[in-house]
């Protein structure tokens, strides 16, 4: 058996398609081929990390992993991607077995969907008979973050804040990081802040120069052992999405900024559990509401360490394994029926 995995991978979207993405593959038990979109860089990355083979077609849609499935070259799809046309998904999906992820809680399209949100309610789904994996039981993070859940359960929470840790996305197009980064700087000037950032962010030049302004700040470009990371911080200003289920599988607090809708309901879960403290959407977030959020954390040993307790009980880094396993599952079972 082969998976055909279609991934965004344009800028626009982020890493976080990518990462969990890889993430599944690594867990699969078959063999993998990764369809990315045409250029952007990805390629060379996707390769490095030793998951599958990679597909990067001349043009974007999916016509090069429809093809695949309708010669045999794999024999099942799972899909990841917000841009993708219906017609063109049902053509993968008459062909083979087909899976999809799935953030938005779209009309199943798929035999599975995966919504690896931190909220487990499947409801809105609505009857179907799609196999829905819904919650933060099935969050996509890579081999790093079970020992990690592991150290972190095992360690004892600092009572006070040595430093933190900002990560906006691999690319902040709205210079999101800028502003947390000020808003540390609003609470205390000579507190150690980590910036997490990739090498396409828009505005990496502006950061790089601040960075050889402040002995203080941080600066990591395309940082590889972000799990690591988490476990070296107190506290964490950062993006809702894959990131977000990172840090709570590593017991780190966040600051979550809204910055696309499909983080939305990832944050409303995480808060409604007592394991984030949210400021709203990017549009309407000032450096003040960031700043006083901030200090509100210092200052707030209990809430921390709550915070921490929470993220820890929702992820333990085992998501990728349990997709996997219930994709296979679900494809052999389909296959001995046929």
């Amino acid at each position: 058996m082969r998976w055909g995995l279609r991934v965004a991978t344009r800028p626009e979207v982020g890493a976080g398609h990518v990462l969990r993405c890889l993430a599944l593959a690594n867990a699969m038990r078959d063999p993998v081929t990764i369809f990315t979109d045409p250029g952007h860089g990805w390629t060379g990355k996707i390769a490095a990390a030793g998951c599958g083979e990679v597909c990067e077609p001349e043009a974007g849609s999916m016509a090069a992993c429809t093809t695949a499935a309708q010669t045999g070259a794999v024999d099942a799809v799972l899909i990841d991607g917000y841009g993708f046309q219906d017609a063109d998904i049902r053509t993968v999906a008459a062909c083979v077995f087909t899976a999809e992820i799935d953030d938005l809680l779209q009309p199943p399209r798929t035999a599975v969907v995966i919504n690896p949100s931190a909220d487990d309610d499947a409801a809105p789904y609505g009857p179907t008979q799609s196999l829905i994996l819904c919650g933060p039981r099935y969050a996509l993070l890579g081999p790093p973050y079970s020992p990690a859940h592991v150290r972190a359960r095992a360690a004892i929470p600092s009572d006070t804040v040595r430093g933190v840790l900002v990560s906006m996305g691999a690319r902040d197009s709205a210079d999101a990081t800028s502003m947390a980064v000020d808003a540390c700087r609003d609470v205390d000037r000579q507190m150690p802040v980590t910036v997490v950032m990739g090498t396409a962010a828009t505005h990496l030049p502006k950061m790089r120069l601040r960075a050889q302004d402040d002995p203080a700040l941080t600066l990591l470009v395309d940082h590889y052992d972000m799990a690591s990371l988490y476990l070296a911080h107190d506290l964490a200003i950062g993006a809702g999405g894959v990131s977000l289920l990172e840090r709570m599988c590593c017991g780190l607090p966040t600051i979550a900024v809204l910055q696309a809708d499909n983080q939305r309901r990832n944050i409303e879960a995480t808060v409604a559990a007592g394991a984030v403290h949210a400021v709203g959407c990017l549009d309407s977030t000032t450096t003040v509401a960031l700043a006083e959020a901030l200090g509100v954390l210092i200052d707030d040993r209990e809430r921390r360490h709550t915070m921490r307790d929470s993220g820890l009980a929702m992820v333990d880094g085992n998501g990728a394994h349990r997709v996997a396993e219930a994709l296979d599952w679900a494809l052999r079972g389909r296959l001995q029926h046929a």
